[in-house]
């Protein structure tokens, strides 16, 4: 998963995070999004990266802007 972060136009895209580091012989499927009230955004990925198997991993972020 590769997020691209641009401005309210959907233009200008001047960062690609990666929230999830999968090496390139595993997987990371079904992917989510989700920005909350206070500006939180979740990200969802379900991988074998991690553990013995498929798992669901969330990871909790903020956008920082760049000054």
């Amino acid at each position: 998963m590769q997020v691209a972060l641009g401005n309210r136009d959907a233009k200008e895209f001047v960062s690609v995070p990666t929230p999830f580091n999968i090496p390139l012989n595993k997987q990371g499927l079904w992917n989510s999004l989700c920005v909350l009230k206070d500006d939180t955004i979740i990200a969802i990925t379900s991988t074998n990266a991690f553990g013995n198997g498929t798992e669901i991993w969330m990871i909790k972020g903020r956008v920082v802007k760049k000054k």
